[in-house]
């Protein structure tokens, strides 16, 4: 738990500019529909996690860190977030089931193309896949569409 307390402690804390982002066009896809279910992949003690609560129906946050996880449940006020042991190329979700999958600061520790692969499974059709970074040193490589989303990338990045 030592290793926790000292990533909540001394990570960098959740970025409201992104989080605002990220819901705005969240909602825009969504076309006026309910929010009903959001997905933090990676999530740590929650610092992702926590600020989708009042924007879905049920928020799960998923890591594959057991002592982040405690953590993130004992920080936890919200009645609609939930968090479990899972790692990011295997969603325990079904098919077509998300609003919103977020990953912050943690896509570096992935297999990306099997991450990418699981999310547009789980994701609903105007679902929403947003993955930030401090430094997004990688390219993005998913079946057609690699440089269409690499030149989204370099857009909002730069």
């Amino acid at each position: 738990m030592d290793f926790s307390l000292k990533y909540q402690k001394y990570m960098i804390p959740a970025s409201d500019e992104i989080i605002n982002m990220v819901l705005s066009y969240v909602k825009v896809k969504a076309n006026g529909q309910p929010l009903d279910m959001a997905l933090d992949v990676g999530c740590g003690t929650g610092r992702y996690t926590l600020p989708l609560a009042p924007h879905f129906k049920k928020v799960l946050g998923l890591d594959i860190s057991e002592s982040q996880l405690r953590l993130a449940k004992e920080m936890t006020l919200a009645n609609n977030v939930t968090y479990m042991v899972a790692p990011a190329e295997n969603l325990p979700l079904r098919d077509a089931s998300v609003d919103l999958v977020q990953v912050g600061l943690a896509a570096h520790f992935f297999t990306l193309d099997k991450f990418i692969n699981e999310s547009v499974r789980v994701l609903k059709t105007r679902g929403c896949l947003a993955v930030h970074a401090g430094e997004m040193s990688t390219e993005l490589e998913y079946k057609n569409l690699s440089d269409s989303l690499n030149v989204v990338m370099s857009e909002v990045i730069y």
